[in-house]
């Protein structure tokens, strides 16, 4: 077997037949489109008699695992509307009375997918705001390794402001505050 991690769109595009395609975790975080998108490139690419593992991650799951997927939940504020699903899906007598009851729970106009995408989207914007500030972080010691002035003995030195020789330390304005040093137009400094 050959285990490969890219873009499973890439990675079926460029492949020959497969003999199996395993996507464990996969379709619950692909928008309705890409979910269809990947059912076709995957099923093209499989060979004769080949095989496709699809599973998917339960969000109810996550209101039991007490584990990172519990804690991300509740930042979200989704943990009372998981239990009211949780009981739904206990206490309906069939599948579409449980589909029925999730979509009174979710309102008129609302389906439950609506909601798991809009989640969804909530946490990847929280995940791009996570990588932003990883980069601007990255970016910002690899500036001061460069230049030599990066100070590892200081404490948690990846954090903090470190001292440029010969610069005077920045003093943060509050916020709001006028700055006393004015912003100068491109033209004022590059001319015409």
């Amino acid at each position: 077997a050959e285990f490969v991690r890219a873009s499973i769109f890439d990675y079926l595009e460029s492949c020959d037949e497969l003999g199996s395609v395993s996507a464990m975790g996969l379709i619950e975080y692909l928008p309705l489109v890409e979910t269809d998108q990947f059912f076709g490139a995957a099923l093209a690419r499989l060979r004769a008699g080949g095989r496709l593992l699809v599973g998917s991650r339960n969000r109810l799951f996550n209101m039991r695992s007490f584990n990172a997927f519990t804690s991300m939940e509740r930042d979200l504020g989704m943990l009372d509307g998981l239990m009211d699903q949780c009981l739904a899906m206990m206490e309906s007598e069939s599948q579409e009375m449980a589909v029925q009851t999730l979509d009174m729970l979710a309102g008129e106009r609302v389906s439950p997918r609506d909601i798991l995408e809009a989640q969804a989207a909530v946490a990847k914007a929280r995940n791009d705001v996570t990588k932003s500030l990883i980069n601007f972080h990255t970016q910002r010691l690899k500036l001061l390794n460069n230049t030599g002035i990066l100070d590892t003995g200081l404490d948690a030195f990846w954090i903090k402001p470190q001292p440029v020789p010969g610069v005077a330390p920045a003093v943060p304005l509050a916020p709001g505050a006028a700055q006393d040093v004015p912003v100068l137009p491109p033209t004022q400094i590059l001319g015409n």
